[in-house]
């Protein structure tokens, strides 16, 4: 853990400092938001395909590969096709969208998205662009569920559902990036399908390796999506 990550979670004085930073983000991240709501900007989808983003509104990992690994091997066992969509992050990878073959490399392709190819024999690609990525899964492996492993805040793709996973660190000092660890303020989550809870030692989990079987202490339904029409 970095020094500002330390410093996140225990409350440091001196992470007012980052005060104007954190507001040019504020506004930089409302703005986005706006252009994609106001339909300035235009958020795709592929025909036919569920959504789901599974993803968190602090930065860090917080358990949401495992997550992502379970959801995709019960729908696969509903008879369902499920793919997986990544953005690749820590790969070499240079030409999107990619799917993980076997003999790719974790450096090549990113440590997530090799272990989640591996451990469930589903198609994984990566692309920062997810929407790019999502068409990619539709059309080349016939997927009709993608599961987007992180990507809460990329607009550009529309999504069905959305999934927050969350560990015991929760919002940190509760303030946006840079003075803390939150991409959006904590009312994003009232706008989301469903929250876990992940109570593990978020160290042990890395140490042991990911657990096969995710059992979640509490499940929190924060808004019908049946009532609503994803944008």
């Amino acid at each position: 853990m970095s020094m500002l990550e330390r410093a996140w979670y225990r409350r440091r004085w001196w992470l007012w400092l980052l005060w104007p930073l954190t507001m040019l983000f504020a506004v930089l991240s409302a703005s986005r938001r706006y252009l994609f709501k106001a339909g300035f900007k235009t958020s795709a989808r592929p025909d036919g395909c569920f959504i789901i983003i599974v993803g968190n509104i602090s930065v860090g990992g917080n358990g949401k590969t495992p997550v992502v690994i379970e959801l995709a091997e019960y729908l696969h066992k509903q008879g369902l096709r499920p793919g997986i969509l990544s953005r690749g992050y820590g790969g070499s990878a240079t030409a999107f969208p990619h799917t993980v073959r076997s003999q790719d490399s974790a450096a090549k392709v990113g440590d997530e998205p090799q272990l989640m190819a591996v451990r469930t024999g589903l198609p994984v690609v990566i692309d920062p662009v997810r929407a790019r990525g999502a068409q990619w899964l539709s059309e080349k492996h016939q997927c009709n569920v993608i599961i987007c492993d992180d990507g809460l805040q990329h607009y550009a793709l529309q999504r069905d559902m959305e999934i927050v996973v969350m560990d015991e660190r929760r919002f940190g000092n509760g303030r946006l990036l840079p003075m803390g660890p939150l991409r959006e303020g904590v009312w994003r989550l009232d706008t989301v399908d469903l929250i876990l809870h992940n109570v593990q030692q978020f160290e042990s989990a890395r140490l042991l390796g990911w657990p096969r079987r995710s059992t979640p202490c509490s499940w929190r339904p924060v808004r019908s999506s049946v009532s609503r029409t994803r944008q």
